[in-house]
């Protein structure tokens, strides 16, 4: 593996660990690791059900597929990863019109 490959994997790595990290420090009520002023809401919190769905839908993908082809194992890691990633898009809109 070259030194390329390395860094995508590095920040594929990184950006993963971004988005598991700020949405539990965002439900702890902690933004930007400041103390919180009221108690974190948690209704209205779709996106984070969105990202919760393709978490699940992404490491299903990642477990099955040994026992399945690559043309059924793609659309799900890829629809799990793209559904994380709106599911975060939806989270911060949200977290917008949720004033505390």
């Amino acid at each position: 593996m070259d030194i390329g490959g390395i860094a995508v994997i590095a920040s594929v790595a990184l950006s993963g660990l971004f988005m598991i990290i700020g949405p539990i420090m965002e439900v702890r009520g902690l933004i930007c690791f400041e103390k919180p002023l009221c108690k974190p809401k948690y209704s209205g919190r779709y996106g984070m059900g969105v990202m919760f769905g393709g978490g699940i839908l992404f490491v299903l993908g990642l477990i099955f597929r040994a026992s399945m082809t690559s043309q059924q194992v793609t659309p799900l890691v890829v629809g799990g990863y793209i559904l994380w990633f709106l599911g975060g898009i939806i989270a911060l809109i949200r977290n917008e019109s949720l004033h505390y």
